[in-house]
């Protein structure tokens, strides 16, 4: 068992120096922190407090769980480890992904140039696109089928009912 709890459900008006006076009636409490949301600064509903032994973080789970806080039930458990990422992250968000979306290419993403009729391009008269994309359709179509699928987006030379043949 470890020495590091979470807390959940914590009030808002609740910061560090809060949290920490509230568990150290149950041992030493080594840390205290409410993470906060990275864009707006406000606290995120939940917190991490470090006892110093095990035997103390069972008393604080023991006795805090369940309490009410400034009108809000709080849930204490221990807090599980937190996991290395298997992929890194992007330096920037810029062409991460591709947006699906039954109207046409999606949005951001790298893909290779089309090699022509059964390329990454999906065949002729369809460019690359965002994965996932479906056929752009023309104002006049009549709403022919959407597929889905690698590639996409590319505009389609499509007689006058707007169904595409298979």
């Amino acid at each position: 068992m470890g020495n590091r709890l979470m807390v959940n459900n914590v009030p808002p008006q609740v910061g560090d120096a809060e949290l920490h006076e509230l568990f150290s009636g149950f041992g030493k409490v080594v840390s205290a922190l409410v993470p906060l949301d990275r864009d707006t600064r406000q606290p995120r509903g939940f917190a991490f407090v470090e006892m110093s032994t095990p035997e103390e973080a069972k008393a604080a789970i023991v006795g805090m769980h369940g309490k009410e806080i400034l009108g809000q039930l709080i849930r204490v458990e221990i807090a599980l480890e937190r996991q290395e990422r298997t992929t890194p992250r992007p330096e920037s968000s810029a062409g991460a992904g591709g947006f699906r979306s039954g109207f046409g290419g999606g949005f951001g993403g790298t893909r290779p140039p089309s090699r022509g009729p059964g390329g990454p391009g999906g065949g002729p008269g369809r460019g690359p696109g965002g994965f996932g994309s479906g056929p752009r359709r023309n104002p006049g179509d009549s709403g022919g089928p959407s597929r889905g699928g690698l590639g996409g987006g590319g505009r389609q030379s499509q007689g006058p009912g707007g169904a595409r043949g298979r």
